[in-house]
């Protein structure tokens, strides 16, 4: 056990108010009072005789100004410390918080910083339930530290520093302060509606009901300075206030129509307030005087009246009935491949770094060219395509083709650098499919395709990023071609737009999303495919280390080897109970049971005497069970058809694969991890 005494001493040398813990449980001090160290640092004396006496204590460390301006980020949540950890890394501020000590508490984590002013003890973020899941820990309150023993706490843990010296934490300046609280803050996911902060009676308010219901909030703040930060997790736009490159300053609930403010320096807001759309345009333009803010909107009102002519003649030239949009013939949806990626608009391609999307894209933009199938699926024509490989080299990607036993195609261009923005890049995309007659343009990364875009040092991420992908929309949209982007999923488990790389705004334009996900070393794995023009579904997919192929739909495939996992079992074991064949697969007993039954009803188990279930006789064994015991083959035949394809057009084998196997004598050794081959994707 680490010597109390001498971590006590040190703490108390680097200028903390060190307190005793009792070892009870109960999380508090040994003292009949600790209010004299909020105040003063605690002798030598004192701490040899807390410390030194033998008794089994934790160390405490008392927040605030007489620790030297020290305060903890106290983090209830593991999810909570992941998604701090996940902003870190997005918003580029990973060696400030490298720099800050981190320990882990028996309920979560600890960060410790010293601060120009003293923090007040606050909570950061509740989660939608209301409950706690950061607070920052400052004047008024204490933090147990490590290495207090696991008899302090409830849970019976100790606490152990991960990394850093508490005897040399950080002195940080007011913007690294309030650039991490502000990372820490857009974790809030409950947003409570506030009252309205400032009295309106009489026709003012009647003009700012509507102004409430109607008003632009967010043009109006950007006019006065603010800018838009990112987007929240919670739906809400976090603003950075005015004189502020970066940060949270406050956050704007369009559900609400509220903005909450988080800044105590952006007069006329003050922080811990909430503000209606009459009381922003009101504070901003008019000095607080709702009487002339009132006046001020009655005029407008007139103005935009008088001018209403124009307008309405533009309405009439553009709305359109829906008896008429009813009778409106409208041409079927065109397919750069059947009924995942279409012909015309934007595509992301998500997944993690090495599961494989580059050579999914190979694929697509090779056997696209020639009207071949792409991952399994049909591809209706042969479109000339256009693979910029920003992240390859030509060897690299040659020696890709090979392997994956790709044709090469004279239809297919790859180009594996490009014009930086202001050098010509938007010119010469268009030049592609303006002159050289390029249907179909593949971008891998479009990390790597930002990197040529002009740098704006970070500011307004959200529109930034949402900017850069709705521009290649509108492009694709505009040439009526079919642009296809790969891009980094985070370490979200989910498989929908929460999971993408960034804020919301990179998927906010995107037509057709395809979120690949793949357990490490597996050789199977899952296309999930949505968007507004596709069908959404979940496409089962094999994996051979340079090929993806579809096999069957991802729900129904992992039925199918639930239960080919259930009849190994069942046949192993000759006859068994549900529990039995549980424990054997690692299913869960109410999915067995379920299972059971309807593999009796399909005869390929039957019910014993004794209650228990075993394989059916040979002769008893339907055309249709037959035919079903060939289905968990699918995938090997699949496999294996996609290794030993020699000739591109054999893929065309691969949709056909429904009958029962032949005799196959090639085998091929499936890769699936990237010590198997080297060449990542």
């Amino acid at each position: 056990m680490p010597d109390l005494l001498v971590t006590a001493l040190c703490y108390r040398e680097a200028g903390f108010s060190v307190i005793p813990i009792r070892a009870d449980g109960s999380k508090a001090p040994a003292l009949k009072s600790w209010t004299p160290f909020q105040h003063r640092l605690p002798s030598e004396d004192d701490l040899r005789q807390w410390f030194g006496n033998g008794a089994v204590r934790g160390i405490g460390v008392v927040c605030g100004a007489v620790s030297g301006n020290l305060a903890v980020l106290d983090f209830d949540s593991e999810d909570a410390f992941t998604a701090f950890g996940d902003l870190v890394v997005e918003h580029g501020l990973q060696e400030l918080v490298s720099r800050l000590p981190c320990a882990k508490t028996p309920g979560g984590y600890h960060y410790y910083l010293r601060t120009p002013e003293p923090l007040a003890t606050q909570v950061l973020a509740r989660n939608e339930k209301g409950e706690l899941l950061v607070e920052v820990r400052g004047e008024g309150a204490y933090a147990i530290v490590p290495p207090s023993p696991a008899e302090v706490h409830p849970d019976r843990k100790p606490y152990e520093l991960l990394t850093g010296d508490l005897c040399a934490v950080p002195q940080l300046t007011a913007e690294e302060v309030e650039d991490i609280l502000s990372l820490v803050r857009a974790l809030n996911r409950k947003v409570e509606p506030a009252p309205q902060v400032l009295r309106v009676t009489g026709d003012a308010k009647r003009v700012g009901d509507i102004y409430n219901e109607q008003a632009d909030v967010l043009s109006l703040l950007q006019r006065h300075g603010w800018s838009i930060y990112r987007e929240g997790r919670d739906g809400s736009v976090l603003l950075t206030r005015p004189g502020k490159a970066r940060g949270v300053s406050a956050s704007w609930h369009e559900g609400l129509r509220t903005l909450y403010m988080f800044s105590t320096n952006a007069p006329p807001f003050e922080a811990g307030r909430a503000y209606s759309p009459f009381a922003i345009y009101t504070l901003l333009e008019h000095a607080g005087d709702f009487s002339k803010a009132a006046k001020a909107l009655r005029q407008e009102s007139n103005t935009q009246t008088a001018s209403r002519g124009g307008v309405t003649e533009w309405l009439q030239q553009h709305a359109v009935t829906f008896s008429e949009l009813a009778q409106t013939d409208f041409p079927p949806i065109e397919w750069a491949v059947e009924n995942v990626i279409p012909a015309c608009g934007l595509t992301m391609l998500v997944g993690k770094k090495g599961i494989g999307k580059s050579w999914a894209l190979l694929e697509l933009a090779l056997n696209l060219a020639q009207g071949c199938p792409v991952w399994g699926l049909p591809v209706p024509k042969a479109r000339r395509i256009a693979y910029i490989a920003l992240e390859d080299a030509p060897r690299r990607l040659e020696e890709r083709r090979r392997l994956a036993f790709l044709e090469a195609s004279s239809n297919a261009l790859l180009l594996t650098q490009w014009l930086p923005a202001e050098q010509g890049g938007r010119e010469a995309l268009r030049a592609l499919v303006r002159e050289l007659g390029v249907e179909v343009v593949i971008i891998d990364t479009l990390s790597a395709w930002r990197s040529l875009l002009p740098q704006t040092n970070g500011r307004n991420v959200w529109q930034e990023e949402h900017a850069i992908v709705r521009d290649l929309q509108q492009f694709a949209m505009e040439e009526g071609i079919c642009l296809v982007v790969a891009h980094h999923r985070n370490k979200s488990a989910s498989a929908d737009v929460d999971s993408i790389a960034g804020t919301g705004g990179l998927s906010a334009p995107v037509d057709t999303v395809i979120i690949a996900t793949r357990s490490r070393g597996e050789a199977e794995g899952v296309f999930r495919v949505f968007g507004r023009d596709v069908p959404e579904q979940e496409l089962a997919m094999a994996y051979t280390g340079t090929r993806w192929t579809v096999i069957g739909d991802a729900r129904e495939h992992a039925v199918s080897e639930e239960r080919r996992r259930i009849l190994e079992a069942v046949q192993e074991l000759g006859e068994a109970s549900p529990r039995e064949v549980a424990e054997v697969t690692g299913l869960s007993h109410g999915s067995v049971r379920h299972l059971l039954a309807r593999m009796c009803n399909d005869g390929t188990l039957q019910k014993t005497a004794r209650g228990k279930y075993a394989p059916t006789p040979p002769e008893q064994t339907s055309e249709h069970t037959i035919h079903d015991s060939h289905h968990s083959q699918i995938h090997n035949r699949i496999v294996n058809a996609v290794n030993a394809v020699n000739d591109v057009n054999a893929v065309n084998a691969v949709n056909a694969i429904t009958t029962p196997p032949q005799h196959n004598t090639t085998r091929i050794r499936v890769i699936t991890t990237e010590e198997d081959f080297p060449y990542g994707g």
